[in-house]
């Protein structure tokens, strides 16, 4: 869908929109825990990895 809402709330740019519009993801910058972007997806479009402990 790629409507930019994960975009807006993340605070630490792990989302972006690229020049073509499309969404990209640096998962490198995600801290661990964070799941702002899957709770604000109005299409249930992202999922969280879980972590090993």
């Amino acid at each position: 869908m790629d409507c930019g809402a994960c975009v807006t709330i993340c605070p630490w740019k792990v989302i972006t929109i690229e020049e073509d519009w499309t969404v990209s993801l640096d998962n490198s910058k995600c801290p661990p825990g964070c799941s702002i972007c899957v709770h604000c997806c109005p299409v249930r479009a992202l999922a969280a990895e879980e972590e090993e402990l």
